[in-house]
C-alpha cells in the first residue's frame, strides 16, 4: 500500500498545538479508548506532545488527525473524534466529579495562570462597568460609596492577579489585561 501524500494544512496542524491544558480529549493508549484531560504540551521533532491525565494516569500522547497520525502512536489523540464529541460530552463521560478534576487543574502553573487571566478579564470588564456608573450624575452619596467601594475591590483583584502572572510569567511583566 503506498504511503498517503500528506497536505501542507495537515502537516501544519501536527506542528501547531491542537489541545491546550485543561481541554477534554478522546485518546487511544495501546489500542484502548479513553477519555481524559490535557495537562501539559511539549515540541518534539515529531510534532506535538500532550500529556493526558486519565483517571490520574499520565499518558503521552502523538494525535491522529483524519487518516495521519505522528509518528508516536502508542497513545494518540483522535482529533476527529474529540471534535465530533465536544468538550461537554467528553467531560461527562470523563468522570462525574468534574470539580475535583478542575480543582486538580486550577493547582498546576498552567490552571494558576489560566485562573489569573481570566479573572483579570473578568475584574477589568467589572471595572469597565463600575466607573461607567459612577459618572452617572443623579447618583447620591450611599450609591458613590458602595460604587468605590467596588472600584477598590477590582483594583486589589487585578494588582493580586497581575501579581500571580507577573511571578509566573515574567515575560509578561508588561503586559495589561
Amino acid at each position: 500500500m503506498a504511503k498517503q501524500k500528506v497536505t501542507n494544512a495537515i502537516q501544519q496542524q501536527f506542528n501547531k498545538i491542537q489541545y491546550k491544558p485543561g481541554d477534554a480529549v478522546f485518546f487511544t493508549w495501546l489500542g484502548m479508548k479513553k477519555y481524559g484531560y490535557v495537562i501539559r504540551t511539549k515540541e518534539t521533532n515529531w510534532g506535538v506532545q500532550y500529556t493526558i491525565d486519565s483517571e490520574g494516569t499520565k499518558y503521552p500522547c502523538g494525535i491522529q488527525i483524519k487518516t495521519h497520525k505522528t509518528s508516536y502512536t502508542t497513545g494518540c489523540i483522535n482529533h476527529d473524534e474529540t471534535r465530533a464529541l465536544g468538550q461537554q460530552e467528553l467531560v461527562t463521560r470523563i468522570q462525574p466529579d468534574t470539580q475535583a478534576h478542575i480543582q486538580k487543574f486550577l493547582e498546576t502553573p498552567e490552571g494558576q495562570i489560566m485562573k489569573a487571566e481570566a479573572t483579570l478579564q473578568l475584574a477589568n470588564g467589572y471595572l469597565h462597568r463600575i466607573v461607567t456608573e459612577l459618572n452617572q450624575p443623579e447618583l447620591d452619596l450611599r450609591q458613590k460609596m458602595l460604587l468605590n467601594l467596588a472600584l477598590m475591590e477590582c483594583m486589589e483583584t487585578i494588582q493580586k492577579n497581575e501579581e500571580i502572572l507577573n511571578l509566573m510569567m515574567p515575560s509578561k511583566n508588561n503586559e495589561t489585561f
